[in-house]
Order: structure tokens, then sequence, then C-alpha cells
């Protein structure tokens, strides 16, 4: 058998032995320091995102974290009081957006449970 075949079958084993994914954070033995951890980079993003919006308004609060999300250094060296707050803004984006990930990866939370979570974060703000 070649190397390249040695792969395939590598490759399928994996694709067998996938980790059960975590539904409900009772499940987890972190679970509560889990949950508290994204509610509180959730209601940070929140916050962050609503102090952009009474300065600059809704669609441009939109508009200036998705285009600082590319520019994140760029914001971060500008003095403006508006850049200052989208650079804010975005971080506490990107903190949330990676927190996520290592639920998932990591702790292997499922998506749904982390989006429900979010959900009722919004919700409730």
């Amino acid at each position: 058998m070649s190397k390249k075949n040695i792969g395939i079958y590598n490759f399928i084993d994996k694709k067998k032995n996938k980790k059960k994914l975590i539904s409900r954070w009772e499940d987890h033995e972190k679970g509560a320091v889990l949950k508290e951890l994204l509610i509180k980079y959730t209601r940070n993003h929140i916050q962050e995102c609503e102090k952009l919006q009474k300065d600059i308004g809704t669609d441009n609060a939109l508009s200036n974290i998705v285009a600082g999300m590319n520019n994140l250094k760029s914001l971060k060296e500008n003095k403006s009081e508006t850049e200052k707050k989208t650079s804010q803004a975005c971080e506490a984006l990107v903190k949330l957006v990676n927190y996520g990930g290592i639920l998932m990866h990591k702790y292997s939370i499922s998506s749904k449970l982390i989006i429900n979570t979010k959900k009722e974060v919004y919700e409730n703000k």
C-alpha cells in the first residue's frame, strides 16, 4: 500500500472518531464558567456597539465596524473619538468571535448552544 492510500485511511479513521459535541452547558465540567465568559464577551460587544451607534447612527456604525475589521491596526493609532470607539467595537467583536472558536474547537461546545446563548443575551439586554 502506498503512502497516499495510508493517508486516506487515516483521514477516514479520524472522521469516524469525531468528538461528540456538547449540547448543554451542564454537560461540561467547566460549563458554567465557559457560559459566563461567553455572556461577558457578548455583553461587552453589545455595549461597545451601542456607544458607537449613539455617536454616528446604526447604519454608519455597522459600516465603520465592517471597514474597521480590515484596518484594526490603523484605527488604534488614530486619535479621533469615533475611530477609538470603532476600534473598541471591532476589538470586542474579535474577542467574541475568537472565544466562540475556542468553545467549539477546544471544548467541543456545539455552535447551536453558542448561538442560542448569544441570542438570549441580545434579547435580554
